[in-house]
């Protein structure tokens, strides 16, 4: 268990000898938030050299991403991915940005690790000429909703249904939070 007062966090960009650690975290992660809610054949089978692959990819060539990862103690224990935002109805004037996903390693849940990330990605938001920032959440993950809720993001009224992650149709909601730049 991690005692965040006798421990250092530190949230950094994301390197390409980062993938092994990003690809446990990510593989983890979905299998601890998601059972129950994605098939569990689809869980298990996450491939571990495919996932790998992607993060080398993705961090080799982040294109418009910005990669991070945080550290606990000099360990990598997470990573958040955000960017301009994807959606048709929020690309065009470049105002928006989104945030992709943030994955934190299961046995450092609850000790401030998903806080400090979603901190520093809103932090780092601010300084752009984002007005708003975006997320997409499957409907069902209160742990997650109850995190952006926590930092102001509101459900906007959109919902999705999604079958592209698990190959299952999974409702998802976006929240967006009003950013407060001078930009």
């Amino acid at each position: 268990m991690i005692n965040p007062s006798s421990s250092t966090i530190h949230v950094r960009a994301a390197r390409k000898t980062d993938a092994a650690a990003i690809t446990q975290i990510n593989i983890a992660a979905w299998r601890a938030a998601y059972a129950g809610v994605m098939p569990t054949d689809f869980l298990t089978s996450m491939s571990y050299e495919d996932k790998l692959n992607n993060w080398h990819h993705a961090l080799t060539d982040p294109g418009h991403g910005r990669y991070r990862v945080c550290e606990f103690n000099q360990e990598v224990c997470g990573f958040a991915v955000y960017g301009p935002a994807r959606d048709k109805d929020l690309a065009g004037d470049g105002r928006a940005g989104e945030l992709v996903a943030i994955n934190i390693k299961p046995d450092c849940w609850s000790q401030g690790l998903g806080k400090a990330m979603l901190r520093y990605v809103i932090d780092e938001a601010q300084a752009t000429p984002w007005s708003s920032l975006y997320l997409w959440v499957i409907h069902s993950n209160t742990r997650a909703r109850g995190l952006y809720e926590s930092f102001g993001f509101e459900h906007e009224g959109k919902s999705q249904y999604n079958d592209k992650l698990c190959n299952r149709p999974l409702q998802e909601v976006r929240y967006a939070k009003r950013l407060n730049n001078d930009l």
